[in-house]
């Protein structure tokens, strides 16, 4: 498997005789990711609940995760299924050439006012940020995403249809599923999300999110290069719902299932308190680190101040996912995340984040999180969202290897 701890696929045999196939994990603490499947069952529970989302067939995909120590666990392989990555490689088109004609000529872009050839990619970008014009920023994407034909996406997805009619259907499903998975990994914070981490099944078209790392804002805050996008929804995965762009079925996806998540904001917040209770060993290391660069102290100080000084941050988080789910635009929310960045690369992410002047979001911006009087309407927190998701000047600084262009 492509992957750098080298997970081991296993078959268990059950009293069937069938096999079901598991994924062992080592050096990674899989708690994290049981819960986050937990509150999206949460969430499948929620919206059975809803007529009309019962009646659009919204969803999220969810497997089971046994963590077995601090360290190790199991995951359920999803079978019949295939990364975004290899739906672009069904037309012919390979990892290499993908990274020769799109990758280092972005990497360039953002290389040009980094004087040291030997730099890394954290300060290419951080300098390129500071100093390339959002024009420039713009124009250097979309030639980058002019070079892949619009619809190479939609025609690997549709490539392994058995029919025209399962076209439509896989189609409409992907739409709708990615819709409801969008919604979902933004109210948790979930980010990395780059070609390898989501499913799509090859007969029915629904995706599913795999891998949960980096949930409740990190990639925001503590990555190098930080993640400067609510989720995942880059110009080829639009072309998908073309003619209607972030209108038609997704955007009224992803209002029903927004709508059912307010409702039911309560429960959920609930069911997060465990994160506060039992915070997971990479929580607590990603504290640490954050603590450390604030403070400007070592990780060995902050761990002897003990844990009740690292409280606040799980409680942080918990107040972060109930302004996402009381209304609050992803703007201000995404800009008070960046204060955990240091000096300019916060402000420099902070203006980019903000957008231009016309920009959707942009009248929303001043908006306090502490009134309660400014919570948006789901439909337009759902625009906000997305004219935050496909700002090609955010996705224009987005790391090399989350691929923004395809």
């Amino acid at each position: 498997m492509q992957s750098i701890k080298k997970p081991i696929q296993i078959s268990i045999v059950g009293n069937t005789g069938q096999e079901f196939p598991w994924l062992i994990k080592y050096n990674e603490d899989l708690r994290s990711d049981e819960r986050i499947q937990a509150i999206f069952s949460l969430y499948n529970s929620g919206l059975q609940t809803d007529s009309r989302c019962v009646n659009h067939n919204l969803g999220l995909v969810t497997y089971r995760v046994v963590p077995l120590s601090g360290s190790s666990g199991m995951i359920q392989w999803v079978t019949n299924t295939r990364v975004l990555s290899e739906l672009y490689q069904t037309s012919g088109l390979t990892k290499e050439w993908l990274h020769g004609k799109l990758a280092q000529p972005y990497l360039k872009f953002h290389s040009k006012f980094t004087k040291d050839p030997n730099a890394p990619n954290n300060v290419r970008f951080e300098d390129s940020m500071r100093c390339q014009s959002r024009k420039d920023i713009v124009a250097n994407f979309q030639s980058l995403v002019n070079k892949l034909p619009k619809f190479e996406l939609r025609d690997g997805l549709l490539s392994v249809a058995k029919c025209p009619e399962n076209r439509i259907r896989m189609r409409n499903n992907f739409v709708r599923s990615y819709a409801c998975m969008c919604i979902a990994q933004y109210t948790l914070g979930i980010g990395d999300r780059h070609l390898e981490n989501t499913l799509v099944c090859t007969t029915s078209g629904d995706c599913v999110g795999i891998d949960f790392g980096y949930s409740f804002g990190v990639a925001t805050q503590l990555l190098s290069i930080p993640e400067l996008v609510p989720f995942r929804l880059t110009p080829h995965i639009l072309a998908i719902n073309e003619p209607y762009a972030t209108g038609g079925l997704f955007r009224e996806s992803m209002i029903r299932m927004l709508s059912c998540l307010r409702m039911h904001s309560d429960v959920i917040l609930c069911a997060l308190q465990v994160f506060i209770r039992e915070p997971c060993s990479d929580w607590l290391i990603m504290l640490k680190r954050t603590l450390a660069r604030e403070k400007g102290l070592g990780v060995k100080e902050i761990e002897a101040q003990g844990l009740s000084a690292m409280q606040w941050y799980p409680e942080e988080k918990i107040k972060v996912a109930r302004q996402k789910l009381l209304g609050y635009p992803s703007t201000s929310i995404m800009i008070g995340e960046l204060r955990f960045r240091s000096g300019q690369s916060a402000r420099d992410c902070t203006r980019i984040v903000s957008g231009s002047d016309v920009c959707y979001r942009k009248r929303y911006e001043t908006m306090t999180l502490d009134e309660d009087k400014g919570i948006l309407r789901v439909s337009e927190q759902v625009d906000c969202l997305l004219d935050h998701a496909t700002d090609w000047g955010v996705l224009g600084v987005m790391y090399v290897g989350w691929a923004p262009y395809v």
